[in-house]
C-alpha cells in the first residue's frame, strides 16, 4: 500500500510586467501591443495571482506542480516578480516547475534557459525529460516549448527517445508515474488538439510513446489551454486521465465566464480524486468548484 499524497497543480499564471524600450523587439513587439494596446493584460490579475499563493498554501499539499507559462514575455523582471510572489509558497513543500511557451519566448530564453537560471531548485537541471521522485510517486517533466512566431510546440526527437527509455526503466518499478507537460495533446472533447498556431506539432509521436507505457502512467497533467477540462488518452493498458485546471492567474470576469482555477489531487493506492478550485471575485478568494473537476 502506497502512502497517500496530496498534489496541487497550478499553471498559466502569466505574471506580466511592462517591458523596457530596449526589450521590445521581434516577437515581443507584437506581444506588447496585444498586452497593452489590445487589452490582453487585463485578462490576468495580480490580485488573483497573489491570492493563488495563499490559497494553495492553505491546502497544505505534499507536492506542488507548476506546468508552465509563469510569465507573459519571459522578461527578467517578470521572472523576478514571479519568484518574489511564489518563493514562500514553493519553499513549503516539494515543488516541481517546468517552462511553457511564454517562458521560452525568444532565442535567449529558448529551452527554458532563463527559467532554469531563476527558478532553482524547483525547476531542476539536466536534459528533459527531468525526473523527480517524491516518496512512491515519480514526476516526469517534458519541455516541448520553443521560440517562434506562433505558440506551436515541438518535442525534440532526442527527448522522445529519452522519455521512452525512462518510462521503461526499472527505476520506476513500484512507482506511480505522473507525466507533466505544458502542451495539450487532446482537447476538452477528447479529440486531438490540432489548432495549428498553438498545438504541439508532433503530438501523435508524443502520445505514441506515452501510450506504449500506459500501464505505468497514472495521469498526465498539463496547462496551455486556459479553460480547464478533464479528458483521457487511450492506451493498450486502458485510458490515461488528462487533467488541466485552466489558467491559475486569470482575472475574474463573470460576464465572460472566466476566472482562475487550480486543482488539488488526492492520490491514494493509485486512485485519483480531483477537486478544482475557482477564484470567486465576490468573496475575493478561491473556493472548491461545485461538482469537482
Amino acid at each position: 500500500m502506497q502512502s497517500p499524497m496530496r498534489i496541487a497543480h497550478i499553471t498559466d499564471i502569466h505574471i506580466t510586467e511592462p517591458p523596457r524600450f530596449s526589450q521590445i523587439w521581434g516577437k515581443r513587439l507584437w506581444r506588447t501591443a496585444q498586452l497593452y494596446l489590445m487589452g490582453r493584460a487585463r485578462k490576468f490579475s495580480r490580485v488573483v495571482q497573489e491570492e493563488l499563493a495563499r490559497a494553495v498554501a492553505s491546502q497544505k499539499p505534499d507536492v506542488l506542480v507548476v506546468t508552465g507559462d509563469l510569465t507573459s514575455q519571459s522578461l527578467p523582471q517578470e521572472f523576478e516578480t514571479f519568484r518574489s510572489i511564489y518563493e514562500p509558497l514553493f519553499s513549503q513543500q516539494e515543488t516541481i516547475v517546468l517552462p511553457g511557451n511564454h517562458d521560452t519566448y525568444t532565442l535567449p530564453t529558448a529551452g527554458g534557459v532563463r527559467a532554469d537560471e531563476t527558478l532553482q531548485p524547483w525547476i531542476g537541471t539536466g536534459p528533459y525529460p527531468r525526473l523527480r521522485v517524491v516518496g512512491d510517486v515519480a514526476f516526469v517533466s517534458l519541455c516541448c516549448s520553443r521560440p517562434g512566431l506562433y505558440a506551436r510546440g515541438l518535442c525534440p526527437e532526442d527527448q522522445l527517445v529519452r522519455l521512452d527509455l525512462l518510462l521503461g526503466d526499472p527505476v520506476l518499478n513500484g512507482k506511480t508515474v505522473l507525466l507533466l507537460m505544458h502542451y495539450a495533446t487532446r482537447n476538452r472533447h477528447g479529440a486531438p488538439f490540432d489548432v495549428y498556431y498553438e498545438c504541439l506539432a508532433n503530438a501523435n509521436a508524443v502520445e505514441a510513446v506515452i501510450a506504449g507505457h500506459g500501464s505505468r502512467i497514472q495521469a498526465i497533467l498539463h496547462g496551455h489551454l486556459h479553460r480547464g477540462y478533464r479528458t483521457e488518452l487511450a492506451s493498450p493498458s486502458g485510458p490515461i486521465p488528462i487533467l488541466n485546471p485552466g489558467s491559475s492567474g486569470s482575472a475574474w470576469d463573470p460576464q465572460k465566464g472566466r476566472t482562475a482555477h487550480f486543482n488539488t489531487i488526492e492520490l491514494v493506492d493509485n486512485k485519483l480524486r480531483v477537486q478544482r478550485h475557482f477564484y470567486d471575485g465576490e468573496k475575493g478568494c478561491f473556493s472548491p468548484e461545485p461538482g469537482g473537476a
